[in-house]
């Protein structure tokens, strides 16, 4: 080029860096107001499309944050410390040669630290003149571009006139470890805007960014000594790593969130945080980062200048994983953190409206009960577990914020006697819980959604069976001893298309005397009891069908029972026959 890029720009009207040589863009090789794009259009025929594919903006949103982006130089004080090289590059010498003198752009990545196509560290620094390549290159911008400016280092060290001009070519090669390549791979998918998996649960790629660069920042904070096994790391890795913990400790204000400067650094904390991001679940995400979690809480309230944030201040994940540690010494957590809506489920069309009163007692016992902590008296699979299963499901596919409000979406009076639903139940283990939760939504998916807000409001109404249809019922062998029958199966119709207990439905509640406090084995429950045990199958079979059609005409969507959800014959009562 016989001509520097700099006169170039002044031709195009490109609106130039204040206070510069009047030769260099604003923002250059970061971002393009459109002005500026459809100047370059106007003089080069060049789509803005085109030209915005080869600036850094392209990763804003994504793994970059440009928002604070000014009109300084490297984008203004306000990107220090963020995630991309605005001053510099780096570069895989094979792939430089190979493509004559090209440079990719993802090289400008701060997570850009291994090339996949030769399995290589990345080079970010020049060994002859201890400069960042690509560093201080503006005084081409007035200069004809030298025909190797493309394979040499092109710094002028210490403001000197004399251009360094290392080739490029004999920088050595670095092999890259399977775990840096498997890492960075997640990184630049999410670059590219790819939605992602972390912790067996689909994040966007801002949110995956998040979760990734504040653990790289923690095991920066923490140091490769709290490290497990760090005799089993590469040795340049962790070297690399000691010297920027030694040099951050020495330093009045260290920005250990601040992007890792060298490629060596960060692919030693890629290295070491791989199986937290290869983790299957938010339990095993937590304990691939127990040592950093007990790194931070030993030095939590250590007063010195460089003391880590409040948990509730970090991204979800970890925030979860630090929250339910074992080293965080107090037990106590707000059960509301853990409950905010799943995106998972609520993709698959799951709303408040589609979870019964009582979750499925099977995958209560299966997916609940082993993660709460054994009590006197609770008893597994039990309605108490059961209740608030569905309780959390409401919480966690809708944005109710209390329990009484959740109560309210399942058609229940509000828990003005015991706002804890959990009553004398315990969790142990916030992360599985929350995981089995997502795991019984999923199978009320499977089993196909039933909209049980609709059956509710539809059986509202219904507070005894009609007696020409109650005449016209299967007999049974004995003679029936119980005048409420008809109150008793419009109860049982309730409990089996809506899941709800019997003594919930809108028959019970007209019928006060039916709402005395009574022992199971007598009064109306007991009576209601032995009522339900002593039906056979052709009337059970009678008042299902009974149900669908006083549903279907009523326009309520899926007719389908419950397939085993109704609370029939939870234990057996010894009623008068």
């Amino acid at each position: 080029m016989r001509v520097g890029p700099g006169w170039v720009v002044r031709e195009l009207g490109v609106e130039l860096l204040p206070g510069g040589s009047g030769s260099k863009p604003l923002n250059y090789g970061i971002s393009m107001s459109r002005g500026d794009l459809g100047a370059v259009r106007s003089a080069t025929g060049v789509a803005p499309e085109a030209v915005s594919a080869m600036l850094l903006s392209v990763y804003d949103g994504t793994v970059l944050d440009l928002s604070p982006l000014g009109r300084g130089p490297a984008g203004g004080p306000g990107m220090r410390g963020a995630w991309g090289l605005f001053r510099g590059s780096r570069c895989c010498p094979a792939c430089v040669m190979a493509a004559d003198g090209a440079w990719r752009l993802w090289w400008r990545l701060g997570g850009a630290v291994a090339c996949p196509e030769h399995r290589v560290l990345l080079h970010g620094w020049c060994p002859r003149c201890r400069l960042p390549l690509r560093r201080n290159w503006g005084w081409l911008m007035l200069a004809p571009f030298p025909a190797n400016g493309l394979s040499a280092c092109m710094n002028r060290p210490g403001g000197s006139r004399d251009v360094c001009g290392f080739p490029l070519a004999e920088l050595p090669a670095r092999p890259a470890t399977a775990e840096v390549l498997e890492v960075q791979d997640l990184y630049l998918r999410a670059a590219a805007g790819q939605v992602l998996r972390l912790a067996g649960k689909e994040v966007a790629p801002a949110g995956w960014f998040a979760e990734m660069s504040q653990m790289v920042a923690l095991a920066r904070w923490a140091g490769p000594r709290e490290l497990p096994g760090l005799d089993a790391l590469p040795g340049h890795f962790a070297q690399a790593w000691r010297d920027d913990h030694a040099a951050g400790e020495e330093q009045r204000r260290w920005l250990w969130r601040a992007c890792p400067l060298s490629p060596e650094l960060t692919a030693a904390l890629l290295h070491v945080l791989s199986p937290v991001f290869r983790a299957a679940g938010e339990p095993e995400f937590r304990d691939a980062a127990s040592w950093l979690i007990s790194a931070a809480y030993r030095r939590r309230f250590r007063r010195d200048r460089h003391s880590l944030a409040d948990p509730a201040l970090l991204p979800p994940f970890t925030r979860r994983a630090f929250m339910t540690s074992r080293h965080r010494g107090n037990p106590k957590v707000f059960l509301g953190k853990f409950l905010h809506p799943e995106p998972a489920l609520a993709r698959q069309g799951l709303t408040a409206a589609h979870v019964p009163c009582y979750v499925n007692r099977d995958d209560v016992l299966e997916q609940v009960t082993p993660h709460l902590a054994p009590r006197r008296g609770a008893r597994p699979g039990g309605r108490p577990q059961r209740r608030f299963a569905a309780l959390c499901l409401v919480m966690m596919v809708s944005d109710v914020p209390t329990w009484d409000e959740a109560a309210e979406m399942l058609g229940l009076p509000p828990l003005t006697t015991n706002s804890n639903p959990a009553g004398q139940l315990l969790i142990a283990d916030l992360l599985a819980f929350r995981e089995g939760l997502i795991v019984a939504g999923n199978r009320l998916v499977e089993r196909g959604l039933i909209d049980y807000r609709a059956r509710r409001t539809a059986l509202a109404g219904l507070t005894e069976l009609p007696a020409a249809d109650w005449a016209g019922r299967p007999a049974w062998s004995k003679p029936e001893r119980y005048d409420r029958g008809r109150v008793f199966a419009a109860a049982w119709i309730w409990s089996e298309f809506t899941g709800g207990r019997y003594d919930e439905s809108p028959a019970w509640a007209a019928h006060p005397e039916l709402s005395a406090s009574a022992t199971p084995t007598t009064g109306p429950s007991g009576f209601y009891y032995s009522w339900q045990l002593k039906m056979g199958s052709a009337r059970r079979d009678w008042l299902r069908s009974w149900g669908a059609r006083y549903l279907e005409d009523r326009k309520c969507g899926s007719l389908a029972p419950l397939c085993g959800q109704s609370l029939r014959a939870v234990r057996p009562g010894r009623g008068r026959s």
